[in-house]
């Protein structure tokens, strides 16, 4: 089971994007922390609230899934607290 969430973890962050961008922020800040606002408003520049919210949102579980970030839904904030 583990060697399936790895592929899955190098296939996500290969193949994503962004889920590559928001692992990048959050291994390079101290805190290893990041608000979700910070992206979302980042996809915003390309797409509507609406849209930019779901791709978010898919992204943010896909990664939860894969393992490579957290996310706190009560504070809204990407981590790599559990890792």
């Amino acid at each position: 089971m583990l060697a399936r969430k790895q592929l899955f973890a190098e296939a996500v962050l290969k193949h994503i994007p962004l889920a590559a961008h928001i692992r990048r922020v959050l291994d390079e800040r101290p805190g290893h922390r990041a608000p979700a606002a910070r992206f979302l408003r980042e996809l915003e520049d390309h797409l509507s609230r609406s849209e930019a919210q779901r791709v978010l949102d898919t992204v943010i579980n896909w990664g939860r899934h894969a393992e490579i970030f957290s996310y706190d839904s009560d504070t809204e904030v990407l981590s790599l607290e559990n890792f």
